[in-house]
């Protein structure tokens, strides 16, 4: 017997580990679009699915020592968007200070860059800023500037 679509889009779901964002492409397999959008749109409404942001989904994971359900990190939405649109991003400025232990100054902005795109981003507490990258602005007094 062939499964429902909400069936089909919790068991695609549930492969994935809790927490993992799933795209409406990544269902597009299972349905039509706008079908697609009424079938996540009733998971959402009943509480099997949580829409983190705009076309993304995911069971959300579960905190022990919080007592509540944790939402996916800026950085999580910042690849899904990238993975969205097709785009190859990276951490610049702060960000990429931070992860390599330059700088210990934190912002609620996580910035990230690529050759074409512009584009801004607010999520929870956080805006994620995808900028267009100048190659000449990159070289400044002989420093590499992110």
């Amino acid at each position: 017997m062939k499964k429902s679509y909400s069936e089909q889009i919790l068991s695609l779901m549930n492969e994935k580990p809790k927490g993992f964002i799933l795209l409406y492409s990544d269902f597009y397999h299972i349905s039509k679009k706008d079908t697609l959008r009424k079938t996540l749109k009733r998971l959402v409404d009943r509480g099997e699915v949580t829409r983190v942001f705009n076309g993304m989904f995911s069971i959300l994971e579960y905190s022990e020592l919080l007592n509540k359900k944790i939402y996916p990190s800026p950085v999580q939405i910042a690849e899904s968007i990238a993975r969205n649109f097709m785009w190859d991003i990276y951490p610049s400025d702060n960000t990429a200070l931070n992860i390599v232990g330059r700088s210990y100054r934190t912002k609620n902005i996580l910035d990230v860059g690529d050759e074409w795109f512009n584009k801004t981003v607010k999520y929870l507490n956080a805006i994620i800023v995808k900028y267009y990258l100048d190659i000449n602005s990159i070289y400044q007094n002989g420093y590499i500037y992110y």
